[in-house]
Order: C-alpha cells, then sequence, then structure tokens
C-alpha cells in the first residue's frame, strides 16, 4: 500500500491552508480526501499587507491543531520534510521568489491562485519549472466546482455562453482581477477557452462588468460586485438550453480542487497544460488594463 504523500505548506496567512489541512488531515472530515497529509508549514507572511499579517497568527494556530503538522521557520525546513508543496502565501507578490527557491528541490509543488501578478514573471516560473524538471500546477479551485464541471462535461462543445456574478473586493497590491476577479476569470478559461477577440469593462460606484468575445463568436460576462460579497453564480447557455449555477452548493471547492491535486502530487502530470495557466494570468492582465 502507498504510503501518504507528505505534504509542505508555504504560507500560513490564507484560511485556504487551514481548509486543506482540516480536508487532508482530519480522516472524520465529510469531504476527506485521502493519500496525503499536511506534515510541515512555516508561516511565510507579508509584513506591509494586512490581510496577512493580521491573520497569520490565528490561521497558524489553526493548522497546528493537528499534531501531524511541525512548524518550521524556513522554506528549506519544509521542503526537506516534505514529498509536495502547497503555496497558499496569500501575497501573490511573491510567487516568483518563493518558486525561484523551491524549483531546484524538483518536488511537484501547487501555487494557490494567483501564479502570479503578472504575465512576464508567469512566463518565468514556467520556464523555471522546465528547467529543474520541477512538476508545477496552479489554479483557483473555483475551477473544479462540483456543479460546473456537471454541466461543463454534459454539453462541451455546445456551450454556446457564460454569465458570471460574484464577489470583487480588491486589494492594492494585487491590482485588479488578480485577488478576487482571478477566480472567474479561471471559469470562462475553463469552460471556453483562451481564444479571446475583445474585452471590454464598464464599472460604476458598485459593480464591474466584464464582457469577452471569443474569437469563434461566443461570448462570456463577468459580473462582479465589490459591496456585497455573496458566493459565485453561472448562467451557463447551450445551443439551446441555458442552465443557472449555485457554484458554492455541493461539495466545497477545495476538496474538489484537492482530488486532483494530490493525484499531481503522486504522478507529477498536471491536469492543466501551462499554456491554460499563462492563459488565465493573460487574461487578468487584458481586463486590468481595460478598466476604467
Amino acid at each position: 500500500m502507498m504510503e501518504d504523500v507528505r505534504i509542505g505548506i508555504i504560507g500560513l496567512d490564507s484560511s485556504h491552508a487551514v481548509e486543506f489541512t482540516k480536508i487532508l488531515n482530519n480522516e472524520n472530515h465529510p469531504f476527506h480526501v485521502k493519500g496525503a497529509k499536511v506534515v510541515a508549514a512555516t508561516p511565510y507572511s507579508s509584513n506591509d499587507l494586512p490581510l496577512s499579517f493580521e491573520r497569520v497568527k490565528g490561521f497558524t494556530e489553526q493548522v497546528l491543531e493537528f499534531n501531524q503538522v511541525q512548524l518550521k521557520g524556513t522554506v528549506h525546513d519544509v521542503v526537506v520534510e516534505s514529498d509536495a508543496i502547497l503555496v497558499t502565501s496569500v501575497d501573490g507578490r511573491n510567487r516568483l521568489g518563493i518558486f525561484t527557491e523551491l524549483a531546484s528541490y524538483q518536488k511537484p509543488i501547487f501555487i494557490d491562485k494567483p501564479l502570479a501578478l503578472s504575465l512576464q514573471e508567469a512566463q518565468s516560473i514556467i520556464s523555471l519549472s522546465e528547467k529543474f524538471g520541477t512538476p508545477i500546477m496552479s489554479t483557483s479551485s473555483l475551477r473544479y466546482a462540483e456543479n460546473l464541471l456537471k454541466i461543463v462535461s454534459q454539453y462541451n462543445n455546445d456551450i454556446t455562453g457564460l454569465y458570471l456574478h460574484g464577489p470583487l473586493p480588491l486589494q492594492k497590491v494585487m491590482p485588479g482581477y488578480f485577488w478576487y476577479g482571478i477566480h472567474m476569470v479561471e471559469v470562462i478559461v475553463t469552460v471556453l477557452g483562451n481564444n479571446i477577440k475583445k474585452v471590454r469593462v464598464e464599472t460604476n460606484n458598485r459593480y464591474e462588468w466584464v464582457v469577452i468575445e471569443f474569437l469563434d463568436g461566443r461570448l462570456a460576462t463577468i459580473r462582479g460586485d465589490r459591496i456585497n460579497y455573496q458566493d459565485f453564480g453561472a448562467l451557463i447557455h447551450t445551443t439551446d438550453q441555458a442552465f443557472s449555477i449555485d457554484l458554492g452548493k455541493g461539495k466545497p471547492y477545495y476538496a474538489s480542487l484537492l482530488e486532483k491535486v494530490i493525484p499531481f502530487f503522486k504522478t507529477g502530470i498536471n491536469p492543466i497544460s501551462s499554456d491554460e495557466m499563462l492563459s488565465v494570468i493573460h487574461l487578468v492582465e487584458t481586463i486590468n488594463k481595460n478598466r476604467i
């Protein structure tokens, strides 16, 4: 019987670090994912980002409630105890720096969204991954929302359009859609691909609308709400039907994501191509450039 993959976490300033550890280490969790355990972690917080330094203590305490997890002082100390790495640091500015430090260990790495805060940095990460032969995966958990995948797998090529709505809180150091809007961008690339013709953005004092036209004529629309942070939803149009989806209903995003990440850790085979990961960052950059 194969032993559990030993996972190290870089960044304890995100609720994702807590949720991932609960799902992996608590065998009584209703959505427990087998085959891996978090064994080591380091806080890696950012002193100039309140979202990071104000939350790292509480999240660290929650992760350490699982006695399998050892708190480490450095990235190196985490990596040597681990077979694979989850980068959950909340600060997207540090992605290239962290990956530069990790790449030479040649252990599979999952980078929580965003992969980077620019296409140039994302390309540098992919290049390092290829240079060292280090498997890398990065995505928003929303890509694997259970209700979304049911419709996509059933109708796939019949999908003609997509309307998304969801929260759009903003963070100055992670500009525009790099912070929360990337969740909806990820869904668009997952469902409709990356052959984009044109992007238009409209705003008022509460909402932002992004209209994305694809080369084949299909359309995607995002309505981001900067005030009322309700859960994500979607309306998927096919050639003769429309399906309204509550993306938060059913299995938690994090569990669905981990069901893809753990096999990646075991095989080193990323279910998302490098081109597709880069396409998400490129679309975020394009949207940001078109914001008024």
